[in-house]
């Protein structure tokens, strides 16, 4: 998948906005990058394809891995806003240089 569904000046632009990684204290599984994660969320939101078949060549996890992240972004109040709005659109209509 030579696309780019993230542009840098786009994951620039959100990746201040969203929460800092838990921590994890047993241990446990690494966690899919948030930027990872915004690829696939992209993804579903421009095909339309069905969480549960993202390539994985996109290297976003599975659905259910973006879906709970989108989830928590959205429950903790971090996509709220106007701004939150400008970068929700820029994400579904491929972003500025996509």
């Amino acid at each position: 998948m030579a696309r780019q569904w993230v542009t840098d000046e786009l994951w620039n632009e959100i990746a201040s906005l969203l929460p800092a990684e838990p921590p994890k204290p047993k241990g446990g599984r690494p966690r899919v990058p948030d930027r990872n994660c915004l690829v696939g969320i992209a993804f579903v939101l421009r095909t339309g394809c069905a969480w549960n078949d993202l390539p994985a060549e996109l290297g976003c996890g599975d659905g259910s891995t973006c879906w709970r992240r989108l989830r928590q972004w959205t429950e903790g109040g971090n996509c709220r806003g106007p701004r939150h709005r400008d970068q929700y659109a820029a994400v579904v209509s491929g972003g500025p240089g996509s």
